[in-house]
């Protein structure tokens, strides 16, 4: 038995991961969560707070969007953003959620 689709494949078609240079090409408007990380939050919090993030970005956004970590010089967590291809829906976004915890 074989695998289910072929790693390589997949691999040289997305060599960055789940994104690729086009696809960040359009999400122009990011939205800094500077603190939204387990190591500030706590586990339970930093669950809780980003669930509640992307249940709103699922329920209230039509457009293209991505949420990475952001991390210093030593590569250390200090964050996430949010990274969207609608102009109103980051703007959203951001009223909706603090940018620091």
């Amino acid at each position: 038995m074989g695998l289910p689709f072929d790693l390589f494949k997949l691999r040289r078609s997305n060599p960055q991961g789940f994104y690729n240079k086009a696809r960040l090409s359009k999400l122009t408007h990011s939205v800094l969560c500077l603190g939204l990380h387990e190591e500030h939050l706590g586990q339970f919090r930093f669950c809780q707070e980003l669930q509640a993030r992307l249940q709103w970005i699922k329920a209230n956004c039509n457009s293209d969007w991505m949420a990475e970590a952001v991390r210093d010089s030593k590569l250390r967590l200090t964050g996430r953003v949010f990274r969207f291809a609608d102009p109103t829906e980051a703007c959203a976004f951001k009223l909706m959620f603090p940018i620091r915890l």
